[in-house]
Order: structure tokens, then C-alpha cells, then sequence
């Protein structure tokens, strides 16, 4: 399919770029930068300095978002605290199993200490394997009483 339209958009302290009325996250390595995006039909391709970085779906509508946790957690990571009031706080749970783990954190832990503990959880998923963590969460969530 052949390209419709190309934009070039800042990407911002966030990670996040704006693309066509829709918010769209990047990796965090391009924060500052102004990268090229190609969209197609049914997907963006992200370019800087001529280099593909990366391909996501592309959003129907306007004022959709497709957040990647795995763009943002670091970030998140340096400020647990804004977890809990993020904008798109509902693009971090990759699995229902992940949502089901920060609830039970709710209710055994302080809201700083439940956000800052699910954080962890989801940065490692992100640099082991995702499916792992969850099998584990599933696990755990069959057990009485808090993990620790």
C-alpha cells in the first residue's frame, strides 16, 4: 500500500507524538526529537534520521491513543506518584490479569506503595517476557493474603 500522508511531529517528555488528532507513544530514546511518520491504511511507520524505529497500528477516529508500556515505564518509574493520575493509565495493563494485580495492590498496600510495586511488576514484563509475568500474576492472585 502506498504511503497516504507524511507528517514530521516533536516527540515529547512524555514519549508520546500526535499524530492526525490521535497520541501514539514512542520509544523514550526519541524524547525531544522531530521524527518523520509515514501513514498508511492501516498503520504509522515512525522514522528518525531516515532509520524505521517503529511500526504501530493506526488509529480510526480522533482522540484515540495507543500507549505501549514499554515506551513509558521508565519515565513512570522516576515518578511512581503519576501513575495513578495518568492520562492514559488504561494502556498499561497489557492483560486483564495486570489490571486484576494492581486492584489486590490496592487493597494491601498505600496507593504510592501499590502504584510503585505494579510499576515494577510491568517493567519486568518489559524486559523478560510478558506472558511470564502474567502466568506468575495468575498465580499469585489465587494465593490468600499480600505478596511480599
Amino acid at each position: 500500500m502506498a504511503t497516504n500522508k507524511q507528517v514530521r511531529v516533536r516527540v515529547t517528555r512524555g514519549s508520546l507524538v500526535r499524530v492526525q488528532k490521535n497520541v501514539y507513544s514512542v520509544p523514550t530514546g526519541l524524547i525531544g526529537h522531530r521524527v518523520t511518520v509515514r501513514i498508511h491504511e492501516w498503520h504509522l511507520e515512525v522514522y528518525y534520521q531516515s532509520h524505521l524505529v517503529e511500526t504501530l497500528p493506526r488509529l480510526i477516529g480522533e482522540n484515540r491513543h495507543h500507549v505501549n508500556y514499554r515506551h513509558v515505564i521508565d519515565s513512570l518509574l522516576r515518578k511512581p506518584g503519576g501513575f495513578r493520575d495518568y492520562r492514559y493509565r488504561d494502556d498499561l495493563f497489557p492483560a486483564l490479569v495486570f489490571r486484576r494485580a494492581w486492584e489486590q495492590l490496592n487493597r494491601w498496600r498505600s496507593p504510592r506503595k501499590a502504584d510503585l510495586t505494579y510499576l515494577r511488576i510491568l517493567r519486568l514484563a518489559a524486559r523478560t517476557m510478558e506472558s511470564e509475568v502474567a502466568a506468575a500474576l495468575e498465580l499469585l492472585l489465587t494465593t490468600p493474603g499480600p505478596w511480599d
